[in-house]
């Protein structure tokens, strides 16, 4: 094209807003220095407009009509609103779609068993590897829960039955088994054998806790040997096991029961179904895993609804240990 005709063309002027202006005349004049991150914050940066409001929760003005915070919760499965009264009553399963929600340890003994009575409290796990970080993990878990540790242990009454029980807590890095887990387990069972007492144990948990290395894997082997001892001396240990029960847990106490029930619908198992169909490079069953396939092989006794578990908990205490003892 010749030069006049090229001269002679439309311009086409580019609006851009003032901080775009700024930000790119910046880059093109050297006066700042060019990050991926400023780049994916200016042109992936979520538009402001009447439809979506401030980005700042605080400045959005109350909407009529709307639903208090805390009065309903939003089922994790079937995104349906739920009121939380309806949602406590029901022992935190959905009535629309019959999702487990998971408990914390101490709503768990409550809704099983009365007279609980807290044991190794004051047990709490340690950063004995120096591992980056773990310290200020610790520290901000036991403040956001209000718990020491991954598991609260303890006695209480289910049925008239005086037992050992013991709830492992989602809350606290998914209910991880470190040390202080491992002891606290350790104890209960240890606890139990020397007075005589039955053991229902609420099991909850990816495994070992990386944090504490080969630590971590040392506590199958300390709370198996205390499982054993229990049993040895003729007393009675039920595993509830709930979702997702998994790792080190499942591979030592959980599945050395007298008696293994289930939640419904539970993750059960070792390595979960993704590591497991990558590793042999087959599909894996629908279902697999979950509380119902285990049942179906054998791995699991009895499958219970949350609203009986504390019925058929004291059945099978009165039957095995009287009455009360």
């Amino acid at each position: 094209m010749p030069r006049a005709a090229r001269s002679a063309a439309p311009q086409v002027r580019v609006s851009l807003p003032e901080r775009g202006k700024s930000f790119l005349s910046g880059i093109f004049e050297g006066d700042i220095k060019l990050k991926f991150e400023d780049f994916k914050k200016f042109f992936f940066r979520k538009p402001k407009n009447a439809l979506e409001g401030s980005e700042d929760p605080a400045a959005k003005p109350a909407q009529e009509g709307a639903i208090p915070e805390k009065l309903a919760v939003k089922c994790e499965k079937c995104g349906q609103i739920v009121l939380s009264d309806e949602m406590e009553e029901n022992f935190g399963v959905c009535p629309k779609c019959g999702h487990y929600k998971k408990m914390t340890p101490r709503a768990r003994i409550a809704m099983c068993a009365e007279n609980f009575e807290e044991l190794f409290a004051d047990e709490v796990g340690k950063n004995v590897l120096d591992f980056p970080g773990y310290d200020e993990k610790l520290a901000a878990l036991r403040e956001k829960t209000g718990e020491n540790e991954g598991v609260v242990c303890g006695t209480a009454e289910i049925g008239g039955v005086r037992c050992a029980v013991f709830s492992m807590d989602y809350r606290f890095i998914m209910g991880s088994m470190g040390h202080a887990v491992g002891e606290k387990i350790t104890k209960t069972f240890e606890y139990a054998t020397e007075h005589g007492l039955p053991v229902v144990g609420f099991a909850l948990s990816g495994g070992a806790r990386m944090h504490e290395g080969i630590i971590s894997l040392m506590q199958m082997a300390k709370t198996s040997a205390a499982v054993a001892k229990h049993s040895e001396a003729g007393l009675l240990y039920i595993s509830v096991l709930t979702d997702p029960t998994t790792g080190g847990v499942s591979a030592s106490f959980a599945f050395e029961a007298d008696i293994i029930m289930a939640e419904k619908g539970a993750l059960i198992g070792f390595a979960g179904p993704r590591v497991i169909e990558q590793t042999i490079r087959q599909k894996l069953p629908e279902g697999f895993q979950r509380a119902e396939f285990q049942q179906q092989k054998g791995f699991a006794d009895l499958i219970v609804e949350r609203k009986e578990m504390k019925e058929k908990l004291a059945q099978l205490l009165q039957l095995h240990c009287g009455e009360a003892n």
